[in-house]
């Protein structure tokens, strides 16, 4: 009998109560695995869950009903901090008590500290690295294999994000001190991405984006033509200079969104006609929320990180030579995949998407 098998056994006669799934990371990665913790506890209601988590993203699973003990921590910590966010870290595990660890972050780094912490038994994503190459599957789908093994059925459910009641009726001041009133038709507009603020020319970070000027003639069009309102969102200081910057070149004044938290611009897309951006974060909180989307992709693999959705949702990307990329081992300073990428074809994908508003 292999690991998995005794695993399994354990599981079968409810040996093992409590488990702890282990993703650190970014907004997104976050997200995708909600699915898997749905299908899990369909599979073991008994068992208690916890989530480890980088304390950047834990917002985006805070309030999951699924999720018994969020355990936080700094995996960028200074490394004078490293020490003691390893042993916090240990403490908060211990406090738990976790009889298993699901461990889903790439290099499983966290491992040791678990073991610290006392856990006994861990199950591994099967692969070292996720396959990102073209043709694969979503990043979803690969780690479902993780605990697809455990006699866990797919296929994996929807992404989910919870604002709370306070978050909600937040929201809904943001929107009514923007002039948007219920039932208003409105489009977020999100142009940065996670880490823009360090980027240099030739990092994946920036080869992501679409250009200024392009979401500003969007913008315009959609506010001129479509009678859509428009909310501009961001986070951190210099995605709040391009969201400023772009709001300034406008012939309106849009709603500016750069102080939503996580879970507020999750309420706010709740209610949006429309999400446009790039591969990033509010993308896929957005597709959580339901919101109708067009997503713009370039050295991103479309199949590894598209929406997880179908319904409401147009993904835009240039088949060039060099595409996808994946943004590592080149030095891209023009990121032609997405320059390529039209006003007017944006317009055109969320005409297609927007409610009554069908091309």
């Amino acid at each position: 009998m292999n690991a998995t098998q005794q695993l399994q056994e354990s599981l079968d006669k409810g040996q093992i109560k409590k488990v702890v799934f282990v993703r650190p990371g970014r907004v997104g990665d976050l997200l995708f695995i909600t699915p898997l913790l749905r299908c899990f506890k369909e599979r073991y209601p008994e068992i208690s869950l916890s989530l480890l988590v980088s304390r950047y993203a834990s917002e985006v699973v805070r309030g999951n009903p699924l999720i018994d003990h969020l355990i936080e921590f700094d995996p960028k910590a200074p490394r004078l901090k490293r020490w003691f966010e390893k042993r916090e870290l240990a403490k908060k595990v211990a406090e738990v008590n976790p009889d298993l660890a699901i461990v889903m972050s790439r290099k499983g780094k966290e491992v040791s500290v678990l073991k610290r912490a006392g856990v006994q038994q861990f199950h591994h994503f099967p692969d070292a690295f996720l396959d990102n190459t073209e043709g694969g599957k979503h990043v979803i789908e690969q780690l479902f294999s993780a605990i697809e093994s455990l006699d866990v059925k797919g296929p994996p459910k929807d992404l989910e994000l919870y604002p709370s009641d306070q978050q909600c009726d937040e929201s809904k001041q943001f929107l009514a001190q923007a002039g948007i009133e219920e039932g208003d038709r409105f489009a977020v507009l999100h142009p940065g991405c996670f880490q823009v603020h360090n980027h240099k020319l030739q990092t994946f970070s920036a080869r992501r984006l679409w250009p200024l000027d392009s979401f500003r003639g969007l913008a315009q069009k959609l506010h001129d033509e479509a009678g859509l309102k428009i909310v501009l969102s961001g986070s951190g200081p210099q995605e709040e200079k391009m969201v400023n910057k772009l709001a300034s070149d406008l012939t309106f004044e849009p709603a500016i969104g750069t102080e939503l938290g996580i879970r507020e611009l999750g309420a706010v897309l709740k209610s949006a006609s429309l999400l446009v951006t790039v591969d990033t974060g509010p993308l896929h909180i957005g597709t959580a929320m339901g919101t109708p989307l067009v997503a713009l992709f370039g050295p991103s693999p479309v199949h590894y990180t598209r929406p997880w959705r179908e319904a409401n949702v147009e993904i835009l990307r240039k088949d060039l030579p060099c595409s996808p990329c994946r943004g590592k081992g080149i030095s891209c300073f023009d990121n032609i995949c997405m320059k390529q990428i039209t006003v007017d074809e944006v317009f055109e994908a969320a005409m297609k998407v927007i409610p009554g508003k069908k091309a």
